[in-house]
């Protein structure tokens, strides 16, 4: 049996990010629980739908697995700046503005695009 307890109302641990890679998180799993339902099991960027096959927040296994994003890099992980996006659009955005990572991700869908119709 598995003694572990969890308060819901208590921000996550993250401890495996060294202090100084840490940003300001008070996202609560309750919050958490809260954002992955009001995502209709959808990326909050482009739509697409969560792979949940092995789903892991911490460490995605599938490019659409969800994963929890800062909406305002930098600004941490709260429940006013989080959003749950598709791993590989969050891989991509790093650190960068929303509208930059999207126009980022268009050109590569148009180059895929023509390379699929040569």
């Amino acid at each position: 049996a598995n003694n572990l307890a969890i308060d819901e109302n208590r921000p996550i641990s993250v401890p495996t990010r060294p202090p100084a890679k840490r940003k300001k998180w008070t996202l609560t799993p309750r919050q958490l629980g809260t954002l992955l339902k009001a995502s209709q099991m959808k990326c909050a960027v482009s739509g697409v739908r969560f792979e949940m096959a092995g789903a892991d927040i911490w460490r995605p296994r599938h490019p659409l697995a969800p994963s929890l994003d800062q909406i305002r890099p930098g600004m941490g992980y709260t429940h006013t700046n989080a959003q749950l996006v598709c791993w590989i659009f969050n891989a991509a955005k790093n650190d960068q503005p929303l509208a930059s990572a999207i126009e980022a991700f268009l050109a590569v869908a148009e180059g895929l695009r023509s390379m699929r119709n040569e």
